[in-house]
């Protein structure tokens, strides 16, 4: 099998929500020759420039390159009310690593 690069997609159904809240994370993965990469390792961290990254979960790929994961807002940092999302695949024997873009989720106390 040929070795190939990848991308991978992220999305969240909302970038504003209160703690307790759900939020749906969504994303594809594929190959540079736009196939979709089946049963591979998502993880879903939180960016941490003064320390490692946090991982809030990880996922498998769909047959179709999909993955799906529902998030309970929450804080991450004590510095700050946004959540740094991103999606990553480390990569395989035959398929190179990826990050997703990130996305700044601004996570509020419960005022309501």
């Amino acid at each position: 099998m040929q070795y190939h690069s990848t991308e991978i997609s992220a999305s969240v159904s909302s970038e504003t929500a209160y703690e307790g809240d759900i939020i749906a994370i969504n994303g594809e993965l594929s190959d540079d020759d736009g196939n979709a990469v089946a049963n591979a390792l998502i993880y879903i961290k939180d960016e941490d420039p003064l320390d490692a990254d946090d991982i809030i979960s990880t996922v498998i790929t769909d047959s179709e390159g999909s993955y799906s994961f529902n998030w309970i807002a929450e804080f991450k940092d004590p510095f700050d009310n946004y959540v740094e999302l991103y999606a990553v695949f480390e990569g395989s024997q035959y398929y190179s690593s990826v990050r997703s873009i990130q996305i700044d989720v601004l996570v509020s106390s419960d005022w309501r």
